[in-house]
Parts: C-alpha cells; structure tokens; sequence
C-alpha cells in the first residue's frame, strides 16, 4: 500500500544471537532481545547449548518495575518475549542458535508496541537494526513521564542514545497507569542525544549543576549530581534523576525525596536558592575504599561556596580546593552540601556531635592530619589530644589546653616528646573533652608505616 512502510527482512540472515559478552562477572552481565516470534520461545530450548541451568555457567534474569527485585530462569522466568530485555551472563564463549523463528510483522502505521508499567522497565528492541532514542521519544509525542533511556556497559549504567539491535536497556515510566511504547518502523531519521545535559555554568548563574562521580575498584557511577535550575521544583521534574536498578554489587548516590513514589533520586536539582543544603548518603555492599569526585573549574570567580560534610565522621571538605573525598565503603554514608556565601556557611555549618575523626593519611610515615569536632556550648572546652604507642607509653600531646565549638585538623609530624621521629608501629590518639556540662573520652587507632 502506498505511503506504508512495511518491515521485511529474512528471518534467517542471522543464525545465532549476535555481541554476546562472556566471562561471568558482573562486567560482563548484558540486555539482550530477540527480535523475531521465536517457535518454541522457552528459554530451555533457546539456551539449549548451554546445557542445563546452572549459576555458575550462566544466568538470565529481568528485572521488575521497583527497579530491585529479579526474576530469574527457573524462578519466575521461562519464556523470551519481543520488546523485552533480559539480563544475560555467560561464563565461556558459547554460540547460542536462535532456531526457527518468524520476524515480527510491523508497519510505520502498526508499530511494535511495548508495554510500560509505573516505575522502571526493562525493553528490548524488537527490530533487528538499530532505532535512535530520540525518534522513539518524537514518534511518541514526547511524553514527559518517559525518563531518560539507561544503557548497561562493561559494569556500570549510563544514559542511552540508541535502543541496539539484539539489546536493550532501562526506561522509568512516570505515569499513574501503563503506556503503550511504540517503535518506529523507520529508523532512518537523525538521532539526537536526548540526556540531561550537564549544565556547566558559574555558580552565580541561573542553572548550574555538579555532576557527582562515585568509583571503587570494581565499580563507578557517574549518574548523579545537584544544582539549581529556573524552572525546576523542589521534588520530582525533569531536571531529576531516579537511582537506576540494582544489579548485585552496586554504588549509589541517593538524595531522599519520601514526597514522591520513587523516594531516592541520584540527580537532585531544584529552583534557583541564594542558599541551600543538599543531604545524600551513599550506599554500596562493597568493601572497598570509596572515591567521590566532582569537576569544579567551571564555578566561577565569585564568593559562592560548596563545601562537604561527611557526617559521620564530622569532616569539611572545602569543594573549591578540593576534587576528591575517598572513605571506606561497605555501608551508607551521610553527607550534607551547603550552599551560599561564607556568612550562611558559618552560620549553617556547624559541629552536631565530639568526634575524633580518622586520621588522614593513615597509614603515613612522616605527617598526618587529626581532624576533631566540638559541638557550640556556653563555655568553653578543655581539650587534651595526645598520642600514645600501642604498649601504653605516651609519645606526644598535641594540645592542652582550651577551645571553643567548631572543626579543627590537628597536624602531627610524627615527633615524639624527645624530638625524634615515632618508629614504625601502631599508635593511639586519645581525645579528652570537659567543659561545664560533661567530659567525653575518645580513642582512635593509626599506623605509622
């Protein structure tokens, strides 16, 4: 008929499933789909080559709508679905046959539609060619409950530009009911990278942004940030980010928003602030040591500030001098990030608790930093910080004396009482804490290597 595009192609040019990963770690999980109304569809009989299921070998899962729970072949999962996307690991290289199939009939008036259901999806593409992201968006009327596409590559999640051939990805659909997606038939149309651009403007203009980069040896995440932006609002728009799926191991940013039906955003931006505190934490299951990093060359020569505040440990990190901040994983981590010029830095921030932080670096060999806390009171404190080895012999005190609330980082150049360099071994700070209203007594350990 004229004026249809009708999609036609060979159902057999391709014998096996293309760009397969193998390996059988968490790098080498990818979303695969099949294009084609496969015979016998079963996942059994499309894997067949690998034998029976067995979790050390191989694995295929797909994830439901909250974005954490998994469905698993032979736990929920049986059967390879167009339109869909399915988590595939394989230990050693295998060809997988895709048997007999027949293609999905589709014209540009009668596209493949997949279904989306509120929260995040799992799609795979139900062509065998590639389709520009952006001519899905257009060829839908640009929804603004359609989120960014999620891609998954070589361990780690990133916004998407194409929906692939044999692939998929994430979609959240941040409608109250289901939405029919439809895939164009033609795909010829120009792509355009529809992500959310990072707005990198000084921080005395309208919109600004700073994306957040979360890494450790084994994973990164670079899919979270905040700022401020002339049409944003305080809770959920299009200027946000939701916390992508988990996949086993994983590292997060998550900025709490209980207002809204997905409550942890990895991107927060919200309306233009002469002032303003971001709370986050960080979240993994990895044991590893943990590097938060951001870009700030682009703020600006002006008297805004960012600073960093790790509240567990009661640390500022001034984010203009610095780039980095690195801690131990394997549990969340609050953080606050104030905003605004030094008078409402002083007066925001402000020691919650007595800490005796973690020295840094440690281990060291010549210099070390002590960072301590001391909440604002009516009087003074008196504060004895002294060093002590191992075995209970005093070594240094590196203040007797009194102070008031606030931050301080106490320097120690390894000098012992006598003048000499403190040996290789394991030390004890010792903070002692009185004023008026109570005394506190804190230890911490460290290594001179």
């Amino acid at each position: 008929m004229e004026g249809q595009i009708h999609l036609r192609f060979p159902a057999d040019d391709i014998e096996s499933i293309p760009n397969l990963i193998f390996g059988g770690t968490q790098n080498s999980y990818q979303v695969i789909s099949l294009p084609y109304n496969v015979t016998d569809n079963t996942i059994g009989s499309i894997f067949d080559e690998l034998g029976g299921f067995d979790k050390t070998r191989w694995r295929l899962l797909r994830h439901r709508s909250d974005g954490v729970s998994l469905d698993e072949f032979t736990q929920g999962l049986t059967r390879i679905e167009p339109g869909f996307g399915y988590w595939l690991n394989i230990k050693e290289q295998t060809t997988i046959e895709i048997g007999q199939r027949n293609a999905v009939r589709n014209t540009q008036d009668d596209p493949f539609a997949i279904p989306l259901v509120p929260g995040w999806n799992q799609i795979g593409n139900p062509y065998p060619f590639d389709v520009p992201w952006s001519t899905i968006v257009d060829f839908n009327q640009s929804p603004d409950e359609l989120g960014i596409f999620k891609i998954f590559n070589n361990g780690d999640f990133d916004n998407g530009s194409t929906l692939k051939s044999y692939g998929g990805g994430f979609v959240r659909w941040e409608g109250e009911s289901n939405f029919e997606l439809r895939i164009p038939v033609d795909a010829g149309a120009p792509n355009r990278r529809l992500v959310n651009k990072v707005n990198t403007n000084s921080l005395d203009e309208a919109d600004w942004e700073v994306q957040l980069f979360l890494s450790s040896n084994s994973l990164k995440n670079e899919m979270s940030g905040f700022g401020m932006h002339s049409e944003a609002n305080l809770s959920k728009d299009r200027y946000d980010d939701i916390v992508v799926p988990r996949l086993f191991n994983y590292l997060e940013v998550n900025f709490s928003h209980p207002e809204y039906k997905a409550p942890k955003f990895s991107k927060d931006i919200i309306p233009l602030n002469e002032e303003y505190v971001w709370a986050f934490e960080t979240a993994t299951n990895l044991k590893e040591t943990i590097t938060l990093s951001w870009e700030n060359h682009y703020w600006g020569d002006n008297t805004l500030e960012l600073m960093l505040l790790d509240r567990k440990e009661q640390k500022i990190i001034n984010m203009r001098d610095q780039t980095t901040y690195s801690f131990h994983g394997s549990d969340s981590r609050l953080f606050n990030i104030y905003f605004g010029n030094e008078d409402f830095i002083d007066r925001a921030l402000k020691p919650q608790w007595v800490t005796l932080g973690t020295n840094f670096p440690n281990p060291f060999s010549d210099h070390t930093i002590i960072p301590i806390t001391l909440p604002h009171a009516e009087s003074d404190y008196q504060i004895n910080l002294s060093i002590y080895h191992i075995s209970g012999q005093k070594i240094q005190t590196l203040v007797d004396g009194k102070l008031t609330g606030g931050f301080y980082q106490i320097p120690w150049d390894v000098k012992t009482l006598k003048g000499v360099a403190a040996s290789r071994g394991i030390y004890v700070i010792k903070l002692e804490v009185k004023n008026q209203e109570f005394s506190q007594r804190l230890t911490q350990r460290m290594l001179i290597k």
